[in-house]
């Protein structure tokens, strides 16, 4: 019970520190249509996901909509997409759970492959992904775990893809 009351607040943390730093998502979803549709300055007009990264509440089906179709553009708060990628699927599988995922092993990969410190990639990445995650009752869906399940072993071979 404390292990998981200190991750919790760690969590909880983290995120908050996340929204105070301005770097949280920001959105609202919905099928796309030949309307122009404009948040925040930018222009999200025949994509999938509206929205940016500068609100400090994410929906759920906003933050679902950008995890299944890829963090790029204003989604992504200034990382490269496939940063956003790792980070959101290991954050998926610590949260959703039917795999291992061995962070002493695959931080000095994320630090080496994106040249951003373990601080970085902890609060900023993956610790922001996965606070979204734990939020969201109805996130872990078999379609993703059956995902990051298939692309995770090959970030510990420094395998990244773009989403």
């Amino acid at each position: 019970m404390k292990k998981h009351l200190s991750c919790f607040c760690f969590i909880m943390l983290s995120t908050a520190l996340i929204m105070f730093s301005g770097l949280a998502f920001s959105a609202s979803s919905g099928p796309s249509s030949s309307a122009k549709v404009v948040s925040n300055g930018v222009d999200y007009t025949g994509k999938p996901c509206h929205g940016d990264m500068q609100s400090k509440k994410i929906p759920h089906d906003v933050y679902e909509c950008h995890y299944d179709n890829g963090f790029s553009g204003a989604a992504s708060s200034g990382w490269p997409s496939r940063m956003n990628f790792a980070w959101s699927r290991i954050a998926a599988a610590q949260e959703c759970g039917g795999v291992k995922v061995s962070m002493k092993k695959l931080m000095p990969v994320l630090v080496e492959h994106f040249k951003q410190g373990a601080s970085i990639q902890k609060l900023v990445g993956i610790q922001f992904h996965r606070a979204q995650i734990h939020f969201d009752p109805k996130f872990c869906t078999a379609k993703r775990v059956a995902e990051y399940k298939k692309v995770l072993p090959g970030f510990y071979l420094g395998k990244f893809p773009e989403k």
